[in-house]
């Protein structure tokens, strides 16, 4: 422990610190002493950004955390599987928390190690630790700018965000566990609109800059689903209209079709878009996929024979 006794010496000769950074990626083969990291860190009382990178053996709960650490403006956790406890448990910080993120971020050479599975992982992230609760117990914090929880277990509905809710929030990033969050699996088709309604009127705020919308579909255990349908869904963007659709079904437009003489329309690109998408339209007429019975009789007329081909 004498090599890291460096920690005990900054909070006697640093006890007004406050920014602390503890970064042990998951290559090295040692760590500081976990109790000895957990004892002193409690004692910098004036610290406002904290960040934590991998060293999974430390054994962090939020609630512990927090509770001595009452200045926090930024919270950063990194790749570290060993946190645990309910994001609730951050509301001692509700008039200072501007950060906040406990997410997974994979390096490449982690990635590599994992072959197919890393490759997987990247694309879906998954829950590496045991964070818990739901991210609109955060909703009224007023200094919030960052919230990003991939790699945990929240949950929530990006439909219960009201016009009052993250008033100062410029970026958001959710777990597939919250419904409208990355890589969400839809389990009714009827849920996706209100979904799609409530990111598009984060997106018109004018402080929001960053939504990482990716992957979402229906899951297959829905009783809306059945083999081979257009269950995927994406957002599209013609010129500054938005909108978004089943993979290969009609746009569902979320903005309205812009004024020719707006000074950020461009008649060319507007119209090139358009051509693109209803070029890649199978399904035309049809805003949502086809019932099971309605991809049966079309797939008998041969109006999907050439696709299937």
């Amino acid at each position: 422990e004498k090599k890291f006794n460096v920690m005990i010496s900054m909070t006697t000769v640093l006890p007004n610190m406050q920014q602390l950074s503890i970064n042990y990626p998951h290559e090295h083969n040692y760590y500081p002493p976990a109790h000895l990291v957990k004892d002193h860190l409690f004692k910098f009382h004036l610290l406002q950004k904290l960040t934590i990178t991998g060293y999974n053996h430390l054994g962090l709960d939020l609630e512990t955390l927090v509770s001595g650490l009452r200045l926090l403006r930024e919270l950063i956790i990194l790749d570290n599987s060993s946190t645990k406890g309910n994001i609730a448990s951050l509301r001692v910080l509700k008039d200072t928390l501007e950060v906040c993120s406990i997410s997974f971020s994979p390096s490449p050479p982690q990635l590599r190690r994992l072959g197919d599975w890393g490759a997987y992982c990247l694309y879906k992230p998954f829950p590496i630790n045991d964070v818990q609760g739901n991210f609109m117990d955060l909703a009224d914090f007023p200094r919030l700018k960052s919230l990003n929880l991939i790699g945990t277990h929240v949950t929530g509905d990006i439909r219960d965000i009201g016009e009052c809710d993250f008033l100062n929030l410029e970026a958001l990033d959710l777990p597939s566990e919250v419904l409208g969050g990355r890589n969400h699996e839809f389990q009714r088709i009827s849920d996706v609109p209100d979904a799609m309604r409530a990111i598009h009127r984060l997106q018109q705020r004018s402080n929001f800059r960053v939504y990482k919308p990716s992957g979402w579909y229906l899951s297959k255990l829905s009783p809306d689903s059945y083999d081979d349908g257009p269950f995927s869904i994406q957002f599209v963007k013609a010129g500054t209209r938005r909108g978004w659709r089943w993979i290969t079904c009609e746009v569902n437009w979320l903005d309205p079709l812009p004024e020719r003489s707006s000074s950020d329309y461009d008649d060319d690109a507007y119209v090139k878009k358009i051509q693109h998408i209803e070029r890649s339209t199978i399904y035309k007429g049809f805003y949502q996929p086809p019932t099971a019975e309605q991809y049966r009789r079309l797939s008998e007329e041969g109006a999907l024979r050439w696709w299937l081909n």
